[in-house]
């Protein structure tokens, strides 16, 4: 679950224009390092016109919204720590609590018909899944698997990057 509530968020901080630095379920000390990072996070940083708190907000809610929609029913989990971390930090973007709240239920919807959409959907899933298989995924790793999904072009490049890494991990190892 913790793959698709990251990649979900991926997803949409991309579609929304944000910059993704990194996204892991579980990031290595030297990546960690080198993004000033934790061990489960999406580094992201805005460009200033698009950071705005709607899009933030989207952001936040579409970690929570991917499970909901993976489990097939709205969560009953608003007390998991990833979803109590990111609902607390939706209530942050606005100036008080019932803004939050008028705000909540609006921006849900929008980011569960985005989420539900056919392409949208198998972008969130090969994120999730090459998460639970290599545990992170750097920027550029990040946009090639989201943009196998969108066009062949992105394809063909997703698979020359993926031999390329086949092979040198087949030079590494000892004979």
């Amino acid at each position: 679950m913790i793959a698709y509530h990251e990649a979900g968020h991926v997803v949409m901080a991309i579609h929304k224009g944000a910059k993704v630095k990194a996204v892991s379920i579980d990031l290595p000390d030297f990546v960690a390092d080198r993004f000033d990072a934790d061990g489960l996070t999406l580094e992201t940083t805005w460009p200033s016109r698009k950071g705005t708190r709607k899009n933030k907000g989207l952001v936040l809610l579409a970690g929570m919204i991917s499970v909901d929609i993976l489990s097939g029913c709205r969560a009953d989990n608003y007390g998991d720590d990833r979803n109590r971390s990111d609902l607390q930090k939706f209530s942050e973007l606005w100036p008080t609590k019932e803004d939050a709240q008028g705000n909540l239920c609006e921006l849900y919807a929008e980011a569960a018909e985005f989420l539900f959409q056919s392409k949208t959907w198998e972008q969130v899933k090969i994120i999730a899944e090459t998460l639970l298989k290599r545990r992170w995924l750097l920027d550029f790793e990040v946009k090639l698997y989201i943009e196998s999904v969108v066009n062949e072009k992105g394809k063909r490049a997703l698979e020359d990057y993926l031999e390329i890494i086949e092979i040198a991990h087949r030079r590494k190892r000892p004979r």
